[in-house]
């Protein structure tokens, strides 16, 4: 189970990483000379009225060994010279050629006396079209972080436990006071016995 959620947590970041990406512009394929094509009837004063620009790529359609697509620089193209600085040839008849930069570019054909009777094109190619930003992620609420726990704060005072009073027994008598009163105890006992001897002897005298 946490697997397969896994995977398609994945797969819904993919998707949303490529709906974040900007649209590449659309390429425009602009078929020169509309359809007449390109030969000796291609029309007077083609493209007015036409924009290229970066990204863009111009078709020309003419019978394959009939006629060939040039690129020269300006210099050729202004005196048709065909053995001039040649930059680029197409001769397949259906040539597809890319627009990759701004700037004019020229093109002939460089077959017989084509570029005299007309055959010829320059272009004036623009910058590519801006993309519109792609629409920037909503921020994702993130949960506040929890409080900290207050900890117990010990009293700056705190307060002072008497102990409690301890209770002594009376002192035991010392032996001094011991030894007092045994000695006066022996001395009574004595007298006491003297006592009963005297009164033995004057008892037997008198009898």
């Amino acid at each position: 189970m946490a697997y397969s959620r896994l995977v398609w947590l994945l797969v819904a970041v993919a998707m949303a990483a490529a709906a974040a990406l900007p649209a590449p512009a659309s390429t425009e394929y602009i078929l020169v000379g509309d359809a007449t094509g390109w030969n000796l009837s291609y029309p007077v004063g083609w493209p007015e009225g036409k924009t290229f620009k970066v990204g863009d790529s111009l078709v020309f359609d003419y019978p394959k060994g009939q006629f060939t697509v040039t690129e020269v620089d300006s210099e050729a193209f202004r005196e048709c010279y065909r053995q001039g600085n040649t930059l680029n040839e197409w001769t397949s008849g259906h040539d597809v050629v890319p627009l990759d930069k701004p700037g004019r570019r020229w093109f002939f054909s460089s077959l017989a006396n084509h570029c005299d009777l007309g055959l010829k094109l320059v272009v004036d190619v623009a910058g590519a079209a801006p993309v519109a930003p792609a629409p920037s992620p909503r921020p994702r609420p993130t949960a506040p972080a929890p409080s900290p726990r207050p900890h117990p704060t010990a009293p700056a005072n705190p307060p002072v436990v008497s102990p409690a009073p301890t209770t002594t027994p009376d002192d035991p008598p010392s032996p001094d006071k011991s030894s007092a009163a045994l000695n006066h105890y022996k001395i009574g006992e004595v007298v006491a016995r003297a006592v009963v001897v005297a009164g033995a002897v004057v008892a037997a005298v008198f009898l």
